[in-house]
This record gives C-alpha cells, sequence and structure tokens, in this order.
C-alpha cells in the first residue's frame, strides 16, 4: 500500500478556502494575464539560454507559451522534435549511445562550426550526445519576474477575498 497522508481543517479553514475559491473567480480574467506575461518573459529567457547552441534554430525557435484557464497555469518549454523524440529533453538530457547515428547531419553540423565531422560523429555515436541543462538556467535567470508575478497573482486574489477594489469583469469569462 503506498504511503498516504491527509490533511485536515476546522470549520474555519474550509470557510477561507471557498472565499479563496471564489476570490479566485473574481480575478480569473487579471490573474490570466500576469501569467501569460510572466510566461512571455520566461519565453524570451528560454530562447536567449538556448541561441547560442543554435545550429538550424530549430529548438530555440519552438519554445512556446501555453496558458490553462481552467487550471490557471502556465507552461513554457520547446515543442520540437527530433524524429520520434522530444529535441527538448534530448538537450536538456542528453543521450546514451547512438549506434546507428547517420554521418550526414553530424557533417553539415561540423561544416558550420568549422570542426572535424569524424571525431563528432564517433563520440556521439559510441558515448552518445552529452546533456545541456538549460531549464534550471532558464528558471535561475527568471526567478524575478517569476516571484513578481506570484506576488501579483497573492496580491490580486487578497484584494478580492477582502472585497477591496473589486476587480472589472472580464468579457467572455
Amino acid at each position: 500500500m503506498p504511503m498516504r497522508f491527509k490533511l485536515r481543517g476546522d470549520k474555519t479553514v474550509k470557510q477561507i478556502a471557498v472565499a479563496l475559491r471564489e476570490a479566485n473567480t473574481k480575478n480569473r480574467a487579471q490573474t490570466m494575464t500576469v501569467l501569460q506575461e510572466v510566461g512571455n518573459d520566461v519565453k524570451k529567457v528560454m530562447r536567449d539560454v538556448l541561441k547560442p547552441n543554435a545550429y538550424k534554430g530549430t529548438l530555440y525557435k519552438s519554445v512556446e507559451v501555453d496558458v490553462d484557464q481552467n487550471e490557471l497555469k502556465v507552461e513554457i518549454g520547446p515543442t520540437a522534435a527530433r524524429g520520434a523524440w522530444d529535441a527538448g529533453l534530448i538537450f536538456e538530457n542528453g543521450t546514451g549511445p547512438i549506434p546507428r547515428l547517420p554521418f550526414g547531419p553530424i557533417k553539415k553540423w561540423a561544416a558550420v562550426r568549422g570542426v572535424p565531422a569524424g571525431p563528432i560523429w564517433y563520440a556521439i555515436k559510441t558515448r552518445g550526445v552529452k546533456p545541456h541543462p538549460f531549464v534550471e538556467h532558464t528558471l535561475n535567470m527568471s526567478m524575478g519576474k517569476i516571484h513578481k508575478a506570484a506576488e501579483k497573482i497573492g496580491e490580486l486574489i487578497v484584494k478580492a477575498y477582502l472585497h477591496i477594489g473589486e476587480p472589472p469583469e472580464a468579457p467572455g469569462l
């Protein structure tokens, strides 16, 4: 049986939780705006982090922002693929050896970089691609903006909960 635990609140905690959910629905449009803004900021940072390693730019150009209105969350990341594989995960984590690695793409990449293709091709074929951890670097460079966005959302929730400066109704929500 998996380890589990439960947290239970008394009546006051439950009332606060209900009030916070109601407050959240009052400021949903403003929260979505904050999430979209921080998502766009982090997208730019992620692209800047990825760009120095670009060959054709497929990976860094594929970075997108997805804001989920139902979950009130934002996801930022690359969408590029290398065949059936997630290019972002390959770049982030590296790979193991790639025994059937074709020489052609490595030769083109090496020509752009001005380096010999043979040793690189052999290293990838026998050892794999080394990791290039860009997610943590992006987060570290974006932390100030993420904190400011969290503070704005917190202020919106508190204001709505306390009924201070009712947020305007958003069209279509």
